[in-house]
């Protein structure tokens, strides 16, 4: 069997540039519409004119005229902490049999199609569960928002956490280099946003472990291996003293393997590192869950569980990217 994973890219569209407007042009064949209840198509380019159809969330939109019909401004979003301002181009564009207007602050670019075998480890990512984090990024993570329920994770004074009901929005901004946004008014201490299916969220409260370093540099080994263990995590790694063209020292590191550890159980979760940044009881069945990063630009949430050569897997990824 074969999957369909959807790269989606927004590149190069800014709509100021030294100050001075610049007209937005899509280069894009088609759109996805990330509005979570779905966005009008019209048929004028604006607020005003008649609604065509409603396309359902992350429906394709197909490009019909490469023109932009002028820019609208949204009322915008305050929150807790601050304010989005919410505006974009109307694009004319092609649902089905109809022909109208929408928005690109509620689409992103459908860049490509990557045909990949299905594997059992990604057939279960980021199905049942997803993990989202709020604010700005320049990747797009859309997921159908009234397919799950949906939890915020907010850290207390005291460093605990807290799980409550959440409501966001996803929209686009052409003027930010951070231009896609997951936005909730209730943003003040909010760290993640989390999504089941079946909501078997359990509102119960975690612990903050705080950043687990991989790697510790130490003088004056030649050759550095260690081993050390904190709370549920071991890390092994290994480095090499050597010296680069001008003669100063640096370490390379070799490998930096990390385990989760519980009782007589070891697991290998990451070969060059990790972060810890939460762990607690998600799902309510007593069994530690975590949110960690074993990649520079992701972050992982790994289910606890009960079997024999297992602690956790890993059910959801956040796919982050380099503003550039």
């Amino acid at each position: 069997m074969r999957i369909s994973v959807f790269a989606f890219v927004f590149l190069g569209i800014l709509s100021h540039c030294l100050g001075q407007e610049v007209s937005f042009r899509p280069y894009h064949k088609g759109f996805r519409v990330i509005a979570k209840s779905g966005l009008n198509l019209r048929a004028k380019p604006n607020t005003r004119s008649q609604i065509i159809t409603k396309i359902p969330q992350m429906e394709l939109v197909k490009l019909h005229h490469k023109d932009t019909y002028g820019l609208e401004k949204f009322e915008e979003i305050n929150t807790e902490i601050g304010k989005y301002k919410v505006e974009g181009y109307w694009l004319k564009v092609q649902y089905q049999e109809y022909v109208g207007f929408v928005n690109t602050a509620y689409l992103i670019p459908h860049w490509h199609y990557v045909e990949q075998e299905q594997t059992p480890e990604w057939d279960s990512i980021n199905n049942e569960w997803v993990i989202l984090i709020p604010g700005s990024d320049c990747a797009q993570n859309v997921y159908p928002y009234q397919q799950y329920q949906w939890f915020g994770l907010y850290e207390s004074a005291d460093s605990s956490f807290r799980f409550e009901p959440i409501e966001f929005e996803f929209f686009c901004d052409l003027d930010e280099m951070q231009n896609f946004h997951i936005v909730a008014q209730r943003d003040k201490d909010l760290r993640y946003i989390i999504g089941h299916k079946q909501n078997r969220m359990a509102l119960a409260q975690g612990i903050n472990t705080g950043k687990i370093a991989a790697y510790v540099k130490q003088n004056p080994n030649d050759t550095l291996e260690t081993t050390w263990t904190q709370n549920f995590i071991e890390v092994t790694s290994k480095a090499s003293r050597k010296e680069n063209r001008k003669g100063e020292e640096y370490f390379s590191l070799e490998y930096c393997n990390v385990f989760l550890v519980q009782d007589r159980r070891k697991q290998l979760i990451s070969e060059f590192g990790a972060m810890i940044y939460w762990s607690g009881d998600i799902n309510g069945d007593g069994i530690r869950d975590y949110i960690l990063s074993s990649g520079e630009y992701t972050i992982e949430l790994w289910i606890g569980t009960n079997a024999e050569s297992t602690i956790a897997e890993k059910k959801a990824v956040y796919f982050g990217a380099p503003c550039c």
